[in-house]
């Protein structure tokens, strides 16, 4: 929850309980767990790989628990953490970094910074989409850095294109992907779609690459400058 009253953010860990159990070159990606109402469980289950530093955002410790999986650590305030949840995590002694409720950033922003602290070099997000819409554009302002970062949901992909990855390929006839500037002027090229962009300058939100389709095996999205994300939808 965000209520405009701590204004600068602790450093990371700042305030913290449990343990520190990852450390050193284990930390390459970064798992971000929200809780979104559109959180799934087997999708947040398929993208753990070993090694990873999975971090929960304080909800999505709950989504963490139904795939089946203790997190590494849980970030927020702990205001959407049911009391059984967060007994359940006290008893693994997974490391709890508490913050006040009433702070000018929301909680995503704590584990992201957990993460680049602690050495991740990518960072995937789930349980950040759906729900309310000033939420979800808060999350996709947040998740921009200088990492390879994606969001994957249940039937949603999204890819950060323009910091570290200049490109991406989009695949299947069952899905529509979408290329949005944020943040500022985007160029791009999209081939292999059934509406091409050769260099096309997007304005940021601008529906000029809204709605496309795969036309041959695959379609190909490059950046030239500026930042974009690729939505993928499935059927």
């Amino acid at each position: 929850m965000c209520r405009g009253r701590v204004r600068a953010r602790p450093g990371p860990s700042a305030r913290r309980s449990g343990r520190t159990r990852l450390e050193g070159p284990r930390l390459m990606l970064a798992v971000l767990a929200g809780a979104a109402p559109d959180g799934d469980p087997n999708t947040l289950a398929r993208i753990v790989t070993p090694g990873c530093l999975l971090i929960a955002v304080d909800g999505g410790a709950g989504l963490c628990l139904a795939a089946g999986l203790t997190p590494d650590l849980v970030v927020g305030d702990m205001d959407s953490v049911d009391p059984h949840t967060l007994t359940a995590l006290e008893l693994r002694g997974v490391e709890l970094v508490k913050v006040p409720a009433e702070k000018d950033f929301n909680d995503l922003q704590l584990g992201v910074d957990e993460a680049l602290a602690r050495g991740a070099t990518s960072l995937t997000a789930t349980g950040v989409v759906g729900g309310r819409v000033d939420h979800l554009l808060c999350n996709l302002g947040t998740l921009q850095t200088d990492l390879p970062v994606s969001v994957v949901e249940r039937d949603v992909t999204i890819d950060f294109l323009g910091a570290s990855r200049s490109g991406c390929v989009v695949s299947g006839d069952d899905v529509t992907f979408s290329v949005v500037a944020l943040g500022g002027e985007c160029t791009v090229s999209v081939t292999g779609a059934r509406w091409p962009l050769d260099r096309a300058v997007l304005e940021p939100l601008s529906s000029l690459g809204l709605s496309n389709r795969v036309a041959d095996d695959d379609a190909h999205i490059a950046v030239h400058r500026g930042r974009c994300v690729v939505v993928t939808v499935r059927a």
